[in-house]
Parts: C-alpha cells; sequence; structure tokens
C-alpha cells in the first residue's frame, strides 16, 4: 500500500519540480518571481526525498549476504559523497584498522546505512564539522563507528531515534535510521546511539564475524 501511494504522489511531484526548475533556469522567475520559485523547487526536492525514504523503508528486503572488505565499502561510500562533503565544509577522518576479517554483507544496502549517517552528520554541523569513521574488531564482532562534531542528541530523545518517522531535524524524514535499523537487524548485527557524555553524536555499528573466519 506504501509503495503505491509513493508512486501516485512521486508522479506529479516530478511534473511540478521539473516545471519549476525549468522556469528557474530560464530565468522567468527574476525579481519577486524568484522567492516562490525557490521555495517551490526546494520543497519538492523535500517532498521527493520524503517519499523515496518512505519507499526504501517500505522495500527493504532480506540482505543478499556476499563477503566483503568492510573498510574498503566505507572508503568508496565516502569517495562518492566527497563533493558533498566539501560543499558542507565537512572534512572526513577514517582511522580503519587493518586487520578486519572479511565479513558478510549487502553493499547496497550498507551503503544507504552510510548514506544516511552521513545525512544526518551534515545536517547535525550546518556551519562544517569532522566526522570521524572508526573500524575496530571487538571479540566476535566488528564495529564501524560514525561519530561527528554536531551538538549531539539530547539524552530525552535517545531511546526514540531509531523510531519511523522520528526526527530531530526539520529537515530530516525520520527514517533513515529506521531504514538503517532495520538493514543491521537482517545483517544479524545491531546500530546504536552512543551513550551520552561526549559532543557531537557517535552511530555504531556491530557486524558479527562470520564464524568459518572466526574460527580459522
Amino acid at each position: 500500500m506504501a509503495s503505491t501511494l509513493v508512486h501516485e504522489i512521486r508522479n506529479p511531484l516530478a511534473v511540478i519540480g521539473g516545471f519549476a526548475r525549468e522556469l528557474r533556469k530560464e530565468g522567468s522567475g527574476k525579481g519577486e518571481g524568484a522567492a516562490p520559485l525557490d521555495i517551490i523547487v526546494s520543497e519538492v526536492s523535500r517532498l521527493e526525498n520524503l517519499v523515496e525514504n518512505v519507499l526504501g523503508f517500505a522495500r527493504t528486503s532480506r540482505p543478499c549476504l556476499r563477503k566483503a572488505d568492510l573498510n574498503g565499502l566505507v572508503r568508496e561510500a565516502f569517495k562518492r559523497r566527497a563533493a558533498v562533503h566539501r560543499r558542507a565544509d565537512v572534512a572526513v577522518s577514517l582511522d580503519l584498522a587493518v586487520d578486519l576479517p572479511g565479513l558478510l554483507i549487502d553493499r547496497s544496502q550498507l551503503l544507504q546505512v552510510l548514506d544516511n549517517l552521513c545525512d544526518n552528520a551534515v545536517r547535525a554541523m550546518p556551519h562544517g564539522g569532522v566526522i570521524t569513521v572508526t573500524s575496530r574488531r571487538v571479540g566476535e564482532e566488528v564495529r564501524l563507528q560514525v561519530a561527528d562534531t554536531g551538538p549531539g542528541v539530547p539524552s530525552a530523545l535517545r531511546t526514540k531515534v531509531f523510531e519511523p518517522f522520528y526526527s530531530t531535524s526539520s529537515k530530516g524524514t525520520g527514517l533513515g535510521l529506521a531504514v538503517a535499523s532495520r538493514i543491521m537487524d537482517g545483517h544479524g548485527g545491531r546500530i546504536l546511539l552512543e551513550p551520552g557524555g561526549r559532543r557531537g553524536a557517535a552511530f555504531q555499528l556491530f557486524f558479527p564475524v562470520p564464524r568459518t573466519v572466526s574460527e580459522a
């Protein structure tokens, strides 16, 4: 039902957004007409993002797990987003352990998780900041942490951040972390928000080490 509704909404949104962008490009929205066109384009983009997130949440499926290098996937994810981070004046620091075992991962789904965490971090640092990514083996799990230097999440709200449609940002859809949590469940892992006592937010992804790797 959600998927059908999203498709019905997405088509007219694409038409509205397309016409508004074309008018702005042609210079039709000059003077007093510029501001309304900018608002239309901005709000259409926000709604397009919302419907895509709803569709992603509704369609989150069982992962197709293949052995992969987690560090390599992290580097790929941040390389793809380099331009976004430059525009937002956000620096990225990678502290990746060299001795990690191969993990069973759905590359596409994990890239989606990292994209969602990065989007949250950028929104939390509107004047720039640093995203620090750390990978470590912890017993029979591998922990990947994505931390930012934003204001952090208030204690009273920390238990709600993984609930669908809950967001601490006026620009967020409230689905990114819910999708991330569902994806990590499908990997036999989990995602946690590190306890308070620090500036910024730090999300930790825990992946089980495959038994054959653990026993080797």
